[in-house]
């Protein structure tokens, strides 16, 4: 009977399971390149674009930028509904008082321009239900790296916080 009680819990259990939805996996985009130097060595060379710190730094900083984000982002505490969702809000509001997702060559020695790819460039992580951080990177006079805040009220963008800005960068 212990074991009919066992088996029967068990298979509740697996059942009720079953019905949820997938967890949400962030892309996994390369940051930074191993073309990378240091000031001084030729370009791109690194650059913190946001206070505190604004101005050239090293190779090390920047991968321990890039290293700190990746594991903030591991686990994104949403549904693939959910992020769904938001990559749906995120591409409406491009570029409309909002930051502009876009990849572009201008300043790039050699570049093959793509279009910027919401789902592979952008990284979210839920924070509570109206705020949600990212961590995205384009192209252009290098590779540009924003980790951000984003409030999210009724799916609409209500506003936004930038948090870090670094870059791989070219003279333009």
């Amino acid at each position: 009977m212990k074991k009919l009680l066992i088996v029967m819990i068990t298979l509740l259990l697996l059942t009720s399971c079953s019905g949820q939805q997938q967890t949400f996996v962030n892309p996994d985009f390369p940051c930074p390149t191993e073309n990378i130097v240091e000031q001084g060595q030729g370009y791109p060379i690194p650059v913190k674009q946001s206070e505190p710190g604004m101005g050239v730094k090293s190779v090390a900083e920047l991968k321990e930028f890039c290293t700190r984000m990746k594991e903030r982002f591991t686990v994104s505490g949403m549904t693939k509904t959910e992020a769904e969702t938001i990559y749906k809000i995120l591409s409406a509001r491009s570029g409309e008082n909002f930051p502009q997702f876009h990849n572009g060559c201008y300043g790039m020695p050699i570049c093959d321009e793509e279009p910027f790819e919401m789902t592979k460039q952008v990284m979210i992580k839920k924070i509570s239900a109206s705020e949600y951080e990212l961590f995205y990177y384009y192209i252009g006079c290098g590779i540009n790296y924003f980790h951000m805040k984003v409030y999210i009220d009724q799916g609409v963008i209500q506003d936004y916080q930038n948090i870090e800005y670094w870059s791989e960068r070219y003279p333009c």
